[in-house]
């Protein structure tokens, strides 16, 4: 039925132990450094939006709202989730000036290990 592609995955299981795990904020990681991406989720609106998390070796990340359908996207693609999973996804990011208010924007990068 065509009515069936519409279903979502409630819950991936990315077969990678985040037991301990702290977020951090992407800014605080190195620019232009390549992380090994371990999986992602997309966190409930808590009065701000949803948010938007990569999983690294070692910590959760947060990453800008924007990234929420890209997150969803990946999530919804078999052959990106077996990429992540295989340990072959990682990712980076870079910085930008916004045109808006002067401020720094980031640009996360999606990289093959």
């Amino acid at each position: 039925m065509a009515i069936t592609r519409f279903n979502q995955s409630a819950v991936i299981d990315w077969e990678f132990n985040t037991e301990g795990f702290q977020y951090r904020k992407l800014k605080d990681l190195p620019e232009n450094v390549t992380f090994r991406l371990r999986g992602c989720f997309v966190t409930p609106d808590q009065g701000y939006g949803p948010g938007a998390v990569l999983i690294t070796d070692q910590e959760f990340i947060n990453i800008p709202q924007r990234y929420v359908q890209t997150l969803a996207d990946i999530r919804e693609d078999p052959e990106a989730v077996a990429e992540i999973k295989a340990g072959k996804a990682g990712f980076h990011y870079t910085t930008f000036k916004s045109r808006n208010n002067g401020g720094t924007g980031y640009n996360v990068v999606f990289d093959e290990i």
